[in-house]
């Protein structure tokens, strides 16, 4: 899922350059009332805030430190202003960056917005050079920031991560070792010569986690 906002970028923007960027509000709100059809305020009222503005502005140029203070405060409604009419803009626009454009304001860069990984579709499981080591490892898992897998001495029945991302263990289910490293291999050490032992994987971001992989096992040697 893809969203672009209007960017605020304007709160930084050089007091010679404000005036200008709201005029470039004014007229794409008011210019193209089909798209924007509630302003959320009167082109009046605004424009008597740009004008307020520049006027302010001129005065503390040419004025100095003692008009500093009324400049700041039109200046801050001017801003709060641009805000409201950022706000519109995007509830308008619903991440559509033609719209943002159109509105006078300049869209963010594109983010994705992260959603809980898919399931992880394979493991490969192996033996390890030395006695005692298992090598398990899944292929990328679009989205996912980060793997997890954990080995246990028996198949769990129930193999559920709840929505919080937390393992749910029914009676007699438990593991015995837990690899949080993001990476996608792992490598779990100091298992048991002749045991059999299953390994599940997860995947997981921001977003959340995915369920539990299908189980694997493999006979340690």
């Amino acid at each position: 899922m893809l969203e672009s906002h209007c960017s605020v970028s304007y709160h930084k923007t050089g007091n010679g350059k404000l005036e200008n960027f709201a005029l470039g509000v004014r007229d794409g709100w008011f210019n193209n009332t089909t798209i924007f059809t509630t302003p959320p305020i009167t082109r009046t009222v605004f424009e008597g805030y740009i004008s307020d503005y520049a006027s302010k502005y001129s005065a503390y140029k040419h004025g100095g430190t003692a008009q500093k203070g009324p400049f700041l405060t039109a200046k801050g409604v001017l801003i709060g202003a641009l805000d409201s009419f950022a706000v519109s803009t995007d509830t308008r626009a619903a991440g559509d960056e033609a719209i943002i454009l159109l509105g006078g304001f300049v869209p963010t860069k594109v983010v994705e917005v992260a959603t809980v990984p898919p399931d992880v579709p394979v493991v490969t499981v192996k033996r390890g050079d030395s006695t005692g080591i298992i090598m398990a490892s899944c292929p990328t898992v679009p989205g996912a920031t980060a793997y997890g897998a954990f080995i246990c001495l028996n198949p769990w029945v129930s193999t559920l991560i709840d929505a919080d991302g937390q393992l749910v263990m029914g009676p007699g289910e438990s593991f015995i070792k837990l690899d949080l490293k993001k990476s996608r291999k792992k490598k779990f050490v100091g298992m048991a010569a002749g045991k059999t032992y299953y390994i599940y994987f997860y995947a997981s971001n921001a977003a959340g986690v995915s369920a539990l992989s299908e189980v694997r096992s493999i006979l340690c040697a």
